[in-house]
């Protein structure tokens, strides 16, 4: 499957992860954070290495400090940016959405500062080496800035925005920009809408390079142990999709319905078995998808897949 993040193989069963945090984090004075994963997802996690073909990947390794309002950790870490994420049993659905893997950052290896303002505001302050595909070293002397801040005005709503803005490249640099927004309302109790819209663009020393798109999240709890979520995205690429030769401009857009059942709940109430079973269906104006109908060169103006994802979570 093509613009896919992680979930890029058809017909096959596989094994996308096994991931273990391991951390101590108090509320004053020293700690440190830990993930390692294994199976096929490290494979995207090591790209940013450099090495995409091992099967074991440390995500995350940073030392921390807090001190009343003001946490920072150094090292390497997770994106502030986008509301899917690496660990899948903290995702809704069973595939990525398109801003996932072409119009947000992946992770950063540097310095982040956070500062509560009382329980609704948190302020980020960060230096990175690079946010273009996450990568862990960097290629010139000019760095990442990281800024922006989350207010949550209630306990059923939350807002973000985040920018990081950087250089990429050796010599005349490429002038990198990410921007994303992200908003979260829990309407009623079994209901909840989200949303994320990424701008990304890339320029200088002759790239032209932007991804701007939104993505909506409708979750329904329809029964204790039951759950479905349904996700469309509308992204504007240029230069990012394999586009025809006639246009380095591509729209993709892609809609998604997965339905979860919670196999097994704790005592806590906290689920830790799931099956999710997904159908989701990729579009673009112009043929950017492989045609599994054709031996030879070709391409198609949709791809459509089903899935079927277990998560055990302990």
């Amino acid at each position: 499957m093509a613009y896919r993040a992680f979930d890029s193989q058809s017909d096959s069963f596989t094994f996308n992860q096994a991931l273990l945090n391991l951390g101590y984090q108090p509320t004053k004075g020293f700690g440190a954070f830990v993930t390692v994963l294994a199976g096929n997802d490290a494979q995207g996690v090591n790209g940013s290495y450099g090495d995409g073909g091992g099967k074991f990947a440390l995500g995350q390794a940073f030392v921390q400090y807090a001190n009343g309002p003001i946490t920072v950790i150094a090292g390497r870490f997770w994106t502030l940016a986008g509301l899917e994420v690496v660990d899948s049993a903290l995702d809704a659905n069973a595939s990525r959405s398109l801003l996932f893997q072409l119009a947000e950052p992946f992770a950063h290896t540097g310095i982040r500062a956070s500062y509560k303002i009382g329980d609704r505001v948190t302020t980020y302050l960060g230096v990175s080496n690079s946010a273009t595909g996450g990568r862990a070293t960097d290629d010139n002397k000019q760095k990442t800035l990281e800024f922006g801040a989350s207010y949550a005005p209630s306990s059923s709503t939350t807002l973000a925005l985040y920018e990081y803005y950087g250089f990429e490249g050796a010599g005349p640099s490429v002038r990198t920009n990410y921007l994303d927004a992200i908003a979260i309302f829990q309407l009623s109790e079994p209901l909840s809408l989200s949303f994320n819209a990424d701008w990304y663009r890339a320029s200088g020393n002759g790239a032209d390079i932007y991804a701007a798109g939104i993505g909506t999240w409708l979750g329904y709890q329809f029964a204790p142990q039951w759950k479905a979520t349904l996700r469309g995205e509308y992204l504007s690429t240029k230069n990012v999709v394999a586009c025809p030769k006639s246009s380095d401009k591509c729209d993709l857009e892609e809609a998604t319905v997965t339905v979860d059942y919670q196999a097994y709940k704790r005592k806590s109430g906290l689920s830790a078995f799931d099956i999710l079973a997904e159908f989701r269906y990729d579009v673009s104006g112009n043929r950017v998808f492989p045609d599994p109908n054709l031996n030879g060169p070709g391409s198609a103006d949709n791809q459509a897949d089903v899935a079927v994802k277990v998560i055990y979570k302990f």
